[in-house]
């Protein structure tokens, strides 16, 4: 589940040793967490939906958040998200 939905630290390739096409990284983007904008919340979902489509290898798009974002910000993001994300094929 970490591995399919892109969550780590950094790096290109996380997991050592394990080849693209086992972990699939996520097209990531986000929204400023201190500040959750909702500009930048759209423009990086278009331009990361872009690159998701673009690549059989890497279909995913994930808003990227952080436990620095209060309940506020999160409750923002989260009206975004049902905006722009819910759609019957996506997860």
């Amino acid at each position: 589940m970490i591995m399919e939905t892109g969550h780590w630290v950094s790096g290109d390739n996380p997991f050592d040793g394990v080849p693209r096409n086992e972990w699939y990284p996520a097209n990531r983007f986000s929204a400023n967490d201190r500040n959750p904008n909702y500009e930048a919340f759209k423009k990086g979902l278009a331009q990361q939906t872009k690159l998701a489509k673009a690549d059989e290898m890497s279909p995913r798009v994930t808003l990227g958040t952080h436990s620095w974002c209060d309940d506020a910000g999160n409750a923002l993001q989260e009206v975004w998200v049902k905006r722009h994300c819910l759609h019957p094929d996506w997860v």
